[in-house]
């Protein structure tokens, strides 16, 4: 018998099996097929579960452990396609695989996303350029979706090139810091200064700014390079 009288007491457990399943997204334009795995759970909600998908010619694997915190990992993440999906253009940089883990913690709404870029070639001016795929160059991003605080990214690539970004609820950017070379990671606060909403910092002497400038031009897309 179900003890409706006592919710308290009411105990649920089951798993749904998923396999060979395919899931499709509008917007972006992507599709998850080969879905396998077993997804748990309780009266509580979504129990610990782990399912494999494919997708952006990539395996990736869905780690569920708890309600609040979620790890996606690829061993071998495709960045061409991944970059295709955002920008056809941003092809041109950067191609290659490499393995990949993102965290999603639901209840600080917080995503980390991290690589050491082995396999990975990045076509761009320095400190960017990686022409050595062999190379370990960490990329770390953090970002903070929290509703009630101002959301922020943050952004390092190889302890060579960061950024910092902020934005309002709406997602409109109110305050950006890009930083070129080890001395720069970090924005140099002084309180006694307004801070402006966009401060890039750079080595110049090992800043090309006519490589970045031609890199950038490559980079416009196709439409607007033909309305110009």
């Amino acid at each position: 018998s179900l003890p409706l009288d006592n919710p308290q007491r009411l105990k649920l457990s089951g798993t749904y099996n998923l396999e060979n399943s395919q899931l499709a997204f509008k917007s972006p334009a992507l599709e998850l097929s080969e879905i396998q795995g077993k997804l748990n759970f309780s009266q509580n909600g979504i129990e610990t579960s782990r399912i494999s998908a494919k997708t952006l010619n990539s395996i990736f694997e869905f780690h569920l452990l708890n309600q609040n915190e979620l790890e996606i990992s690829s061993p071998n993440f495709d960045y061409e396609s991944a970059a295709a999906l955002v920008e056809p253009q941003l092809t041109q940089l950067i191609h290659g695989n490499a393995p990949v883990m993102i965290k999603y913690n639901l209840q600080h709404q917080e995503i980390q996303f991290q690589s050491n870029l082995v396999g990975v070639q990045i076509n761009a001016p320095a400190p960017l350029a990686k022409s050595e795929s062999s190379t370990v160059s960490n990329l770390a991003v953090k970002l903070n979706l929290a509703p009630e605080e101002h959301r922020t990214l943050n952004f390092n690539y190889a302890n060579q090139l960061a950024a910092h970004a902020s934005f309002d609820r709406d997602f409109q950017l109110t305050n950006l810091y890009i930083g070129l070379g080890t001395n720069n990671l970090t924005p140099k606060i002084n309180s006694s200064e307004e801070s402006s909403p966009i401060t890039i910092q750079a080595y110049l002497e090992q800043t090309h700014l006519q490589e970045w400038a031609s890199f950038f031009k490559q980079l416009k897309p196709a439409e607007s390079v033909n309305n110009n």
